[in-house]
């Protein structure tokens, strides 16, 4: 099982972005139906999402013992809304629908502004300019 860190980080995403395209923001964060009163780690999915050079959003999701479940990357012009708020812990609630070929595709992620003893520089720089991108898409 690979370990969620930096460099995890760094290899799931570049992994997905296309000739000539690097990620400028990237952050750590739980993705999809999170429970933390979960009993089984393996059901609560945590990952990585940035932004690249090229206006796209890519998303790696990973169990909390480092198994995958799955890649996402898709253009910020597939985005249809955006919500942003505060989870009853204090981190930042986002809640995403993208446009899938007509269908709605959700994601909901919940970040952090700090992450300890994980290798992950900069979460708290990044989430805000991650913020500040996603809320050009934000319902009002």
């Amino acid at each position: 099982m690979a370990k969620l860190d930096g460099n995890l980080m760094h290899a799931s995403l570049q992994a997905l972005c296309l000739p000539e395209e690097r990620y400028y923001i990237s952050v750590y964060g739980g993705l999809g139906k999170l429970s933390n009163w979960s009993t089984s780690a393996s059901n609560n999915l945590y990952g990585f999402v940035a932004i690249t050079n090229m206006q796209r959003m890519l998303v790696t999701r990973f169990t909390m013992l480092g198994a995958p479940r799955g890649t996402m990357s898709f253009p910020l012009t597939l985005i249809k809304s955006v919500k942003i708020g505060k989870t009853i812990f204090g981190q930042n609630s986002v809640k995403i629908v993208i446009n899938n070929q007509g269908k709605d595709l959700k994601l909901n992620c919940t970040f952090a502004n700090n992450v300890y003893a994980m290798g992950i520089p900069n979460q708290k720089e990044n989430l805000e300019a991650l913020l500040a991108v996603l809320r050009r898409y934000e319902v009002r």
